[in-house]
C-alpha cells in the first residue's frame, strides 16, 4: 500500500478547503437571490432602523476564520461549538439572509420591531408566545415579531394584531430610509438609519459598519437640521476624568430614551429642568442600590448639562432642601440619592456641572464637533454597591463577557462634523490588537451567550 506523505496530505487537504470555499464564494455571489428587500416593509414612522446582512457577516468570520486566524485550539473549540450543544430553538427563521430591527412610536407606547426572512412557515406559527405584548406574522416569506412596551389593552390588542398583518404589506414610498437601504449593501455587514428627532442638529443620518482587519469602521453621513442655528460658541468642557476608565460623551439634545435616564436625578428631587440643548459627560460606570426595598440604578458619571435657558443652582438648591425624602440628602452644594453623592456647581446662567467628582477641573473650548463617543466602553459595565443584587449583576454572564470584549478594544472613537459640502459625516473605529481579527473577535463574543 503506497503511504502518503504527511506533507503532500496537508497540501491536498489545504487546496480541498480553498476549492470548496471559493464555490461556497461563487455561489454566494453570482447565484444567490436578492434577498435585501425586508427594507420595503418598515413603517413610514419608524425612528431607527438596523440591517443585519448576515451573509456578509459570516461569508467574512468563515474566511478570516479559516485563513487569517491565529487561534489556540481552545479558541477554536469555542469558535467552532465543539464539544458544545448548538441546538437552536425551531423558530423557522432563516437566519442566513438579512435581519432588520426597527423602533417605532405607537399609541403612547413604542414598538422594537424584527423582520426576517422565513425557512418554515409551519414551524414559525406553530411557535408559542405566552406574552400577549409580543405577537408575531407572517406572509409565508416574510416574517415579523414585535415587541410593545406596555401590556395592550383588549382594545389595543386588537390594533396590535391589525398593526402586525398590515406591516407585512410592503410599501413603495420612496423616502429617505427606503433610499438609504434600497442601494447594494456591498462589504457592509450593519446598516443603521436614524431619523433625528424635531430638536436635534442631526437628521437623515444614515451609518454603514464593516470589518477591516483589527477594526470595526463606521463612515456614514447624514443632514443638518435647517431650523437650527450651527454657529460653534465657546462652552465649558470638563477637562480630566475622575476616572482611569471612563467613556466620554460629547452631545446635543438627547433622545428621548436617554432624556429621561439623566432626568431620573433631577425628577426625584422635584425639580423640573429646562430643556437640555447639549451636554459634556465622562460615564464611569454605575452603583446598584437598595432605596427603601427598590432597586435603584445610580449612574456615575460626571458632566456639564447646558441649558435652552437660564437655570440658576440657587433654585436647584432650595428645591431639594425644601423635600421631606428620606433617601435625597442635601447638603450645600450637593445631594446624594443613597450611597452616591453628585456635586454641583454653576458654571455660567445656562450650564452647571454635576457629578460625583466634588473638585473637578473644567476648561472653556470651541468644539467643531456635534456628536462624539470616545474612551473606554467596558466602563459602561462597571457595577458597583456591596448588595446582594449588585454582587449577582456583577457575576452575570452578559456584564463580564462583554467587559471581557469591550476591555480588549485598543481604542473607540466615533464623531459626527460638517463636512465641505455643509452636510454632516460620521467617522468612527473600534480597533482591536493587532494580532486580533475584529469580525473574529466579534463572533467570539456573540457565542458566549
Amino acid at each position: 500500500m503506497k503511504i502518503i506523505n504527511p506533507k503532500k496530505r496537508f497540501l491536498a487537504s489545504f487546496v480541498i478547503v480553498v476549492v470548496l470555499w471559493l464555490n461556497y464564494s461563487l455561489v454566494s455571489y453570482f447565484l444567490r437571490d436578492d434577498n435585501n428587500i425586508l427594507h420595503t416593509y418598515i413603517p413610514a414612522d419608524a425612528s431607527i432602523s438596523l440591517r443585519i446582512n448576515n451573509d456578509i457577516l459570516m461569508r467574512r468570520m468563515l474566511y478570516d476564520l479559516f485563513f487569517q486566524s491565529n487561534f489556540s485550539d481552545e479558541e477554536l473549540d469555542r469558535l467552532t461549538f465543539k464539544g458544545e450543544s448548538t441546538t437552536l430553538p425551531a423558530l423557522g427563521i432563516d437566519i442566513t439572509k438579512e435581519i432588520v430591527l426597527f423602533y417605532e412610536d405607537w399609541n403612547d407606547k413604542s414598538i422594537v420591531g424584527w423582520l426576517f426572512h422565513i425557512s418554515d412557515e409551519e414551524t414559525f406559527k406553530n411557535y408559542p408566545l405566552d406574552d400577549p405584548s409580543i405577537i408575531k406574522s407572517n406572509n409565508g416569506s416574510i416574517g415579523c415579531a414585535l415587541i410593545l412596551s406596555d401590556l395592550p389593552s383588549k382594545d389595543e390588542s386588537v390594533r396590535f394584531v391589525n398593526y402586525a398583518n398590515d406591516l407585512l404589506i410592503p410599501s413603495k414610498d420612496r423616502s429617505d430610509l427606503k433610499r438609504y437601504f434600497g442601494s447594494p449593501p456591498n462589504n457592509s455587514l450593519l446598516q443603521c438609519f436614524f431619523e433625528g428627532e424635531t430638536n436635534g442638529y442631526l437628521q437623515k443620518i444614515g451609518i454603514d459598519i464593516t470589518f477591516e482587519e483589527e477594526k470595526l469602521v463606521i463612515r456614514g453621513k447624514g443632514k443638518k437640521n435647517p431650523l437650527l442655528d450651527y454657529g460653534i460658541d465657546s462652552l465649558h468642557y470638563i477637562a480630566e476624568p475622575a476616572r482611569a476608565e471612563y467613556l466620554e460623551i460629547t452631545a446635543g439634545e438627547l433622545p428621548d430614551t436617554l432624556r429621561s435616564y439623566i432626568n431620573f436625578l433631577f425628577e426625584n428631587a422635584a425639580v423640573k429642568l429646562p430643556r437640555i440643548s447639549s451636554q459634556h459627560m465622562m460615564m464611569y460606570g454605575v452603583e446598584i442600590d437598595n432605596i427603601k426595598g427598590t432597586m435603584a440604578v445610580l449612574p456615575k458619571f460626571d458632566a456639564i448639562f447646558r441649558f435652552e435657558e437660564s437655570f440658576l443652582l440657587e433654585d436647584f438648591k432650595n428645591t431639594v432642601t425644601g423635600l421631606d425624602s428620606a433617601h435625597i440628602l442635601s447638603e450645600k452644594q450637593s445631594f446624594s440619592i443613597g450611597n452616591v453623592t453628585y456635586s454641583m456647581k454653576q458654571l455660567s446662567p445656562t450650564e452647571i456641572y454635576v457629578g460625583i467628582n466634588p473638585h473637578p477641573k473644567i476648561d472653556v473650548k470651541v468644539n467643531p464637533n456635534f456628536f462624539q463617543i470616545k474612551g473606554n466602553l467596558a466602563s459602561l459595565f462597571t457595577i458597583e454597591g456591596t448588595g446582594l443584587i449588585a454582587q449577582i449583576a456583577q457575576l452575570m454572564p452578559e456584564v463580564q463577557n462583554s467587559k471581557h470584549f469591550l476591555g480588549t478594544v485598543e481604542n473607540f472613537d466615533i464623531r459626527a462634523f460638517v463636512n465641505k459640502e455643509n452636510q454632516i459625516n460620521i467617522d468612527g473605529t473600534m480597533t482591536f490588537p493587532q494580532d486580533k481579527m475584529a469580525s473574529l473577535e466579534f463572533f467570539s463574543y456573540l457565542i458566549r451567550f
